[in-house]
């Protein structure tokens, strides 16, 4: 269930606060109808359906972020994507949407629904959350002189990103949940990586120099903190895997990181 019942006054609480927002929902709506704006009220439809999927379905967003957002840069050295193939319209990207998504289930998990349950709400989590969404705010403002209207589009590309730590701190609270984590993150990091190298090659070359990179510094930054994930994790016990395996991973790993 999203909604705990721990007692009277806080199931009271999130009624209003789910009563409020679901009142300022449908205005929202009924206006965009009146005005006959369906483009925005199909978008906040789907914005708020992405929310649902944000709460109910964690490492899904987790992995959809991954898709959206960091794929697509492991093909950047092919020259075969074109510039701004994720924009999706108005300017707004496909990792934006997911983004938006886990912005969204922080505010109603951590400020409207405040679960008492959650050791991370129990050490202050809300107000870590509410200084960091003023900090964001001021940064917005900071940057207006420079950007204009354009400064919160602007914003994203620099600070957005940072909603994540956050998202996963909440939403991933057990620590079966963040052993799932962790093995979506270096499935990603590294094996992904390593089964697109034929496509990559192919597509480019398989010429390499300065002037001739395999991966650009973002994937070969992730290629290298998915690997001290990896043997961090045999370390611990986290992962069972066998020592000749795992150099027999660390040997292609670090050659695409050294070209």
């Amino acid at each position: 269930m999203l909604i705990s019942k721990p007692n009277s006054s806080i199931y009271l609480g999130q009624t209003f606060w789910f009563i409020i927002l679901g009142i300022f929902a449908i205005l929202w709506l009924f206006y965009l109808v009146r005005h006959d704006y369906f483009y925005l009220m199909a978008m906040t439809m789907g914005l708020g359906i992405a929310v649902l999927i944000a709460m109910l379905f964690p490492l899904a967003t987790v992995v959809a972020l991954i898709i959206t957002g960091v794929l697509p840069n492991v093909f950047q050295m092919t020259g075969y994507l074109p510039e701004g193939f994720t924009v999706i319209g108005w300017g707004i990207n496909a990792y934006d949407i997911v983004l938006l998504s886990m912005a969204g289930a922080i505010i109603l998990e951590s400020i409207i629904i405040k679960r008492k349950t959650s050791k991370q709400n129990s050490l202050g989590l809300s107000i870590y959350i509410i200084l960091f969404a003023i900090w964001l705010f001021f940064e917005i403002l900071r940057n207006i002189n420079e950007y204009g209207r354009s400064a919160p589009g602007e914003f994203r590309y620099r600070y957005f990103i940072l909603i994540s730590p956050l998202y996963i701190s909440l939403f991933f609270s057990s620590i079966e949940e963040r052993k799932r984590l962790l093995k979506v993150l270096i499935f990603f990091s590294i094996f992904f990586t390593l089964a697109c190298i034929p496509i990559i090659g192919t597509l480019k070359g398989w010429s390499i120099g300065a002037q001739s990179r395999f991966l650009p510094s973002s994937i070969s930054l992730g290629l290298m903190y998915g690997l001290a994930a990896l043997f961090l994790s045999k370390k611990y016990g986290l992962l069972k895997l066998s020592n000749i395996y795992l150099w027999i991973i660390s040997i292609p790993v670090g050659i695409l990181i050294l070209i």
